[in-house]
């Protein structure tokens, strides 16, 4: 199970939390497989946003990353 300290973490999207109440509704419990794929679905998004943003916006080689962080807040 996927758990932090404030309990369960669901999918941030609001089409996955959707299909997952629906899910929810349909069975009558939570399908954690269900719950797992949705979010496994938003990280590779991320990663594609993430590989996007790099390729958009290079940084230097042995740029720091505090310093690409910084960089990315400032100028977001």
């Amino acid at each position: 199970m996927d758990y932090n300290q404030n309990g369960l973490v669901l999918p941030k999207d609001p089409k996955n939390l959707e299909i997952l109440l629906r899910d929810v509704h349909q069975k009558g419990f939570l399908d954690l497989e269900l719950l797992y794929q949705l979010k496994q679905k938003e990280a590779v998004r991320d990663v594609e946003k993430e590989i996007a943003d790099r390729i958009e916006n290079p940084l230097e080689e042995g740029t720091p990353l505090f310093q690409r962080v910084f960089e990315r807040c400032l100028f977001s």
